[in-house]
C-alpha cells in the first residue's frame, strides 16, 4: 500500500495523512512526488512518519527542488539512521548534496533532541542560529531575542524532561505565509518543535483526555513537574505580543492561538498521532 504525501506539508494538509496512518494501514511505499513546499513543522512530522512506520520498503522521491531542500535541511542524514535506503535512493540523495551551504542564515536544519545531557549541547547550537534569524531577518531587538532563546530552550528541554522520547527542531525564514485564519504574513519565521513521546495526557498523574491535558497544560498553565514546564506559558505570551501564531498538537487534540488578542481555540477528534508537536509563526516587526 502507498502513502501519498500532500502538495504542502503543513499542519492542516498533513491531518489527512495522519488519519491514514492511524487507521492501521500497512504502507510499503511512501510517495513524496506530489510535494511542492515543506514548512519546518511539516518537515519534522515527515521524519516522525518514517520513524513510526516500520513496514516501508520504498520511497518515491520528490522533484529536484524538494530534494535539494530536504538535503539542505539535513533530512536524509536523519532518515538513513532510521531505515535502510536503496542504493538508487542514496545515489539521488548524493546528487542533491553538492554545493550545500552549511552557513545559511535563514534556516536551522532538522536537529535531533534527545536526552538532557546531549540536549544542552544541541540547544546551544540551535539558539545561536535562532538568534541570527530573529535579529538579522525579523529585526527583533536584543532583549526580544534573548527572551525567545530562553523560551525556545525550555521547549526543547521539555522533550527530554517530559516526553520520554526524542524529538526534532527546525526553523526557516520564508517570504510568505497564510495562517489558518487566512491572514497573510510576509517574511515570517516558521519553527517546528516536535517529539514522538508519551504526549501531554500521560505526563499528568490523572487519567485525562488529550483535550483536557491541553486545557491543563496550555490554557491553565499547569505544569506536570515541580520544576520547569513554563515554556508553553511564555511562548503563548510571546506569540501574543508580536501577533504571531502557534499550533500545539498532542494525541487527538490541538490548541491554536493567533494575533495580538491572544484568541485561541481547542480542536478535538483529530486522528491519533503520538507525541507533542508545536508549530510557531513569528512575523517580522515591520509587518
Amino acid at each position: 500500500m502507498e502513502l501519498i504525501l500532500p502538495k504542502y506539508l503543513n499542519g492542516n494538509s498533513l491531518e489527512e495523512t495522519l488519519k491514514e496512518i492511524s487507521d492501521g494501514k500497512k504502507f510499503k511505499t511512501i510517495n513524496l512526488s506530489k510535494i511542492e513546499f515543506i514548512f519546518p513543522y511539516g518537515l519534522n512530522i515527515l521524519m516522525h512518519i518514517f520513524e513510526s512506520l516500520n513496514t516501508v520498503e520504498e520511497i518515491i522521491l520528490p522533484n529536484d527542488k524538494i530534494m535539494s531542500y530536504l538535503s539542505r535541511m539535513d533530512f536524509f542524514n536523519h532518515l538513513e539512521s532510521n531505515m535502510e535506503l536503496t542504493e538508487d535512493t542514496k545515489y539521488h540523495i548524493k546528487l542533491h548534496s553538492f554545493g550545500r551551504n552549511s552557513d545559511n542564515k535563514t534556516l536551522l536544519e532538522l536537529t535531533r533532541i534527545e536526552d538532557l545531557k546531549d540536549t544542552l549541547k544541541v540547544i546551544s547550537k540551535i539558539e545561536e542560529k535562532i538568534q541570527q534569524i530573529l535579529k538579522i531577518q525579523l529585526k527583533y531587538n536584543d532583549a526580544e531575542v534573548q527572551m525567545f532563546r530562553t523560551i525556545f530552550g525550555e521547549l526543547c528541554q521539555n522533550i527530554s524532561r517530559h516526553s520520554l522520547g526524542h524529538g526534532y527542531a527546525s526553523t526557516q525564514y520564508i517570504p510568505y505565509y497564510m495562517t489558518r485564519k487566512s491572514e497573510i504574513y510576509h517574511n515570517p519565521l516558521k519553527l517546528g518543535i516536535t517529539d514522538l513521546g508519551i504526549g501531554f495526557a500521560k505526563t499528568y498523574s490523572d487519567i485525562l483526555t488529550d483535550e483536557d491535558a491541553l486545557i491543563r497544560a496550555v490554557v491553565n498553565n499547569e505544569t506536570s513537574k515541580e520544576s520547569g514546564g513554563l515554556g508553553l506559558k511564555h511562548i503563548k505570551e510571546y506569540i501574543k505580543k508580536f501577533g504571531g501564531e502557534i499550533y500545539i498538537r498532542t494525541g487527538t487534540a490541538a490548541y491554536y492561538q493567533s494575533g495580538q488578542g491572544g484568541d485561541y481555540e481547542l480542536i478535538k477528534n483529530l486522528a491519533f498521532f503520538p507525541g507533542s508537536h508545536i508549530d510557531v509563526t513569528l512575523p517580522t516587526k515591520n509587518n
